[in-house]
């Protein structure tokens, strides 16, 4: 009876403290000129808040004799919301985020070299792509900011991992090579991203890559960096600055759901499960504690 008291009054209940979450953020935000921000790929790797686990409830005797493993699937959120991973503390401003740019209040947008990115490592890191997942952001929600991928990502030559970086590096943009000597070498597709990122007008690169916003802040009052016109800036970051009340993931745990949810389990580690399917059932068993 309580649980289907859950599926029934959760989802809703879910929408109106998210949207009292942002009671103080609307008011600062103008739909008529949107926020634009441009979302680096982590922040995509982190909007999938659930995914979907094997539950094991043990084994049963088929046919009075051969022992099987028993069990069913559901939604399992990806953090116990009283895990002590920093990564939550940004985590927990996704949502209000994504509903700012839902509400058009925020412009997320993407680019040709995230695109590009993305599409060297499996679907599964950057999306929903499971039965009962739940993701935040879609990919295919962001527009490019500097046109269609389309002709990198058919041309393997260009898009492969090895081919993107002396592709970058061939690059005549003045800015880029400036940003890349400031950020070291180890930061090329960073600084391609905010070199991006200024060039079409938008203020902030969303990210979670912690070493590339202290690197940047430890070199402030370096030329280069204190001459950019968009800022890298974490989602609690963001969200503090507009007002916005932290809001944990696990009470979306019904929105859209028609299946088995256990909102009371979490990922292993508080953290996603590898971008391929499990090999067996045994494994995916594994993956909810």
């Amino acid at each position: 009876m309580i649980e289907s008291w859950r599926f029934r009054y959760m989802p809703g209940v879910a929408q109106r403290l998210l949207d009292v979450s942002l009671v103080l953020a609307r008011p600062k935000l103008d739909p008529a000129k949107p926020l634009g921000v441009l979302i680096d790929s982590n922040i995509l790797h982190h909007a999938v808040t659930h995914e979907t686990r094997w539950i094991s409830t043990g084994q049963s005797l088929w046919g009075g004799k051969h022992p099987i493993d028993t069990g069913y699937l559901a939604r399992v959120p990806v953090h116990n919301r009283e895990t002590q991973k920093a990564e939550y503390e940004d985590i927990k401003y996704l949502p209000g985020l994504v509903r700012l740019f839902k509400t058009q209040h925020l412009k997320f947008w993407s680019s040709v070299e995230l695109k590009v990115e993305q599409s060297q490592h499996p679907n599964a890191r950057f999306d929903a792509i499971h039965l009962y997942d739940h993701t935040l952001l879609k990919p295919n929600e962001l527009d490019c900011v500097d046109g269609s991928p389309w002709a990198l990502l058919l041309d393997r030559s260009l898009s492969e991992a090895d081919a993107q970086q002396p592709r970058l590096a061939a690059s005549d943009d003045e800015r880029y090579h400036e940003l890349v000597k400031v950020l070291g070498p180890n930061n090329t597709q960073d600084a391609w991203h905010l070199r991006t990122a200024e060039i079409h007008g938008l203020p902030l690169f969303l990210t979670m890559d912690y070493r590339l916003v202290r690197n940047i802040a430890a070199q402030k009052r370096n030329r280069v960096v204190a001459s950019l016109t968009t800022e890298a800036i974490t989602p609690s970051a963001l969200g503090s600055r507009l007002g916005l009340i932290p809001y944990p993931p696990v009470l979306l745990s019904y929105t859209n759901a028609s299946y088995p949810v256990r909102a009371d389990l979490s990922l292993p580690g508080d953290k996603r499960g590898p971008s391929f399917r499990p090999k067996n059932r045994k494994a995916e068993a594994d993956g909810a504690e």
